[in-house]
């Protein structure tokens, strides 16, 4: 689960655990944007979100949208 892995191996000093709901766990960073983190953030797949800024929201939505060309038919 991504939840438990985030608390095992904090990505970084500003992290912190937000809201449980469910099998939901929201947490916070104060991070730049970059290929890093939305590669790190696309390894979790469907068991990831990104809630905001809007401007990363799209640059995510973006991404999954053109890796999900490769697969359409």
């Amino acid at each position: 689960e991504a939840a438990n892995d985030l608390r095992l191996r904090p990505w970084h000093n500003s992290q912190r655990e937000g809201k449980r709901k469910g099998d939901r766990t929201t947490f916070h960073w104060k991070l730049r944007t970059n290929k890093d983190l939305v590669e790190r953030i696309l390894r979790y797949g469907a068991d990831a979100q990104v809630l905001g800024p809007k401007a990363f929201v799209k640059e995510i939505r973006k991404v999954v949208k053109r890796s999900h060309k490769h697969y359409k038919k």
